[in-house]
């Protein structure tokens, strides 16, 4: 049995409580989603309280792009398993992953998540987020798990059992170097964890895992915008492992491009760009066809700061990472194939 999932942890502790406003699908993180690991060097979550300053400065390590969908529970492989849950996150990757969750007015509960190799059940569900938590509150749950084998005559068991408390501890303004949360909420959460296997009356293994995590969130800003600081210790046989993670989370940014010239009668072209990586991704609506796309960029004086040729696969898609890096501005693009204009927009890097 593998260790609860700590990233899935940290994507929910992100989309946490919104005061006073009840729960949405959005909650549960669905959608297309940057992820940027950033150096722990010098990251304090700094005080809790009203009306505070957070400047965080951050240096961007690496990039994860995900896209996970939310479903009604009862259309998914393993709803059997999980007759309560109203609802489910499908995340995929190098393995299918769903995670079953049941939705009310008041409350958002994690039942458990299952795959292909395993189904992880709670027989006691963790409770994720309460609708409404008024600053310097807080909420305690316990949640727990239980699998058990027999192999010939001896039964072997595998247990979780944690505790988590989650605290709406401050409110104000976070400064990122790229973004400001002005309308900032900051949750601390706690979770301790216990994982053990039993061969008989013989315990196996045991390891207990400490999760001290804090998440901001800004309702004015969209909906799977976070950033979270996170610092997880691992004990095993005695020894005590730490590890911390940073994480800033937005939806991938797209912006439609309204054809223009002979292309006009087709529908948009969409293109997003990532300031993080410097990367562009091009998707041409069916039909398009393959071919090689010119993807150009204009300062405001009408100088070519960057150009990149790409080509576009029989799907339409295309994706590539630009040479010149673009500082931050205001910038015009335009796509082109040959002489002809496909379509152009505007850019705007933070």
């Amino acid at each position: 049995m593998k260790a609860y999932n700590v990233g899935m942890i940290l994507i929910l502790a992100t989309f946490a409580i919104v005061n006073a406003q009840p729960f949405n699908g959005g909650l549960f993180g669905a959608g297309k989603v940057l992820s940027l690991g950033c150096d722990t060097t010098g990251v304090s979550e700094g005080p809790s309280g009203a009306n505070v300053t957070w400047t965080i400065p951050l240096i961007v390590k690496d990039t994860i792009n995900s896209d996970a969908q939310t479903l009604a529970a009862a259309s998914t492989p393993y709803f059997a398993k999980f007759p309560s849950a109203t609802g489910a996150l499908l995340s995929t990757g190098s393995i299918t992953e769903y995670t079953y969750y049941r939705l009310a007015n008041d409350s958002l509960v994690l039942l458990g998540y299952a795959d292909s190799l395993q189904t992880v059940a709670y027989f006691n569900p963790e409770l994720l987020d309460l609708s409404a938590v008024t600053f310097g509150n807080s909420f305690t749950d316990t949640f727990g798990y239980r699998d058990t084998t027999t192999v010939s005559t001896l039964t072997m068991v595998s247990k979780i059992d944690g505790t988590r408390t989650v605290t709406f501890d401050g409110t104000g303004t976070l400064e990122l170097p790229w973004i400001t949360f002005s309308h900032a909420l900051r949750f601390k959460s706690v979770t301790t964890q216990t994982d053990s296997s039993w061969f008989g009356t013989i315990l196996t293994s045991t390891s207990k895992m400490t999760t001290t995590n804090f998440s901001w969130e800004d309702t004015t800003l969209p909906k799977n915008t976070s950033f979270s600081i996170s610092r997880i210790t691992t004990t095993v046989s005695g020894i005590p492992i730490a590890n911390n993670v940073v994480t800033f989370k937005e939806p991938m940014p797209s912006t439609a491009i309204a054809p223009t010239g002979p292309g006009s009668g087709k529908k948009a072209i969409l293109v997003a760009f990532s300031q993080f990586d410097n990367s562009i991704a091009i998707s041409a609506p069916s039909g398009f066809g393959a071919g090689k796309v010119s993807f150009i960029v204009y300062d405001l004086n009408g100088k070519v700061v960057a150009r990149e040729q790409v080509r576009l696969n029989v799907a339409g898609l295309a994706n590539c990472q630009l040479t010149n890096r673009l500082s931050k501005g205001v910038y015009l693009y335009a796509l082109k194939a040959g002489e002809g204009i496909l379509g152009k927009g505007k850019i705007a890097v933070r």
